[in-house]
Formats: structure tokens, sequence, C-alpha cells
């Protein structure tokens, strides 16, 4: 519980710090104007369109592979359980 406060309170922080340095802003400005973030060099739109298309690509495949992570992980477990009975013995003691 303490660490979810920690990672709350983190994110809040930093929500706060990034609209104290109007970082929403610039990434507006960067995305529909076409300037650079904290200053006023323009940008090329086919610079830009790069730019969004290979933040999305990575987004996604972020997405993906840590899915497919979870995915992994959850399956060792179910296997595990699943066949723990095949590793124990038929019985506890052999036939005298």
């Amino acid at each position: 519980m303490r660490q979810i406060i920690n990672i709350s309170a983190l994110i809040v922080f930093l929500g706060i710090l990034a609209e104290a340095f109007n970082v929403p802003q610039a990434l507006l400005n960067f995305i529909l104007a076409g300037e650079l973030p904290f200053t006023r060099t323009p940008v090329a739109p086919d610079v830009i369109l790069a730019c969004v298309i290979s933040a999305t690509i990575a987004l996604v495949v972020s997405l993906l592979v840590g899915n497919l992570e979870i995915h992994a992980r959850i399956q060792y477990y179910i296997d595990n359980i699943t066949h723990k009975n095949d590793n124990l013995p038929k019985r506890r003691f052999g036939r005298l």
C-alpha cells in the first residue's frame, strides 16, 4: 500500500512539474504548429509526421512486448500448477 501511495505521489509531482514548465503546451505547439519545444525554430511537417509515427510505433511495440511477457509469465505459473502432480510420486510408501 505504501508503494502505491509513493508512486501516485510521484506521478502527481511530475504532472505538476510538467505543468509548471509548460510541457503540454510545448508538445501541442510541436505537433500542431511545428515548432521545437522551448524554442521558436520551425520544423517541416514531414519531420513532425515521422516523429509522431515513430513514437506511436514505439508505444505499440512496448505495449505488445509487455503484454507478451505478462502472458508468458501467467502461462508459466499455470503450467507449474497443472503439472505439479506429475512430479510427485504415485504413492507415499511403496508396497511391502
